[in-house]
């Protein structure tokens, strides 16, 4: 599932830890209330891969240049952090 998957490739953004993750952050009524909040206390989880792997990963897939042929130079996806 996408969530699933989100899980799974937040590993890299998170120094290779894997996440627990949720698809709803909030609920609130129509007076602006919070009724419910997602619990962010124990989400991440034991280590799926070796940080040094995840650092790796993260630069190549955030090289503007290997992007360049699919979305163009300087796109959306250049952004003042890793975007991979």
């Amino acid at each position: 599932s996408l969530l699933e998957l989100t899980g799974a490739y937040a590993a890299f953004a998170n120094g290779g830890h894997s996440i627990t993750p949720y698809a709803i952050e909030r609920i609130k009524d129509a007076d602006g209330e919070l009724l419910w909040r997602a619990d962010h206390g124990s989400r991440l989880t034991a280590r799926a891969l070796d940080p040094r792997g995840a650092h790796l990963i993260t630069d190549i897939l955030s090289d503007d240049d290997a992007r360049a042929p699919s979305f163009g130079r300087n796109s959306v996806l250049k952004l003042s952090r890793p975007a991979a």
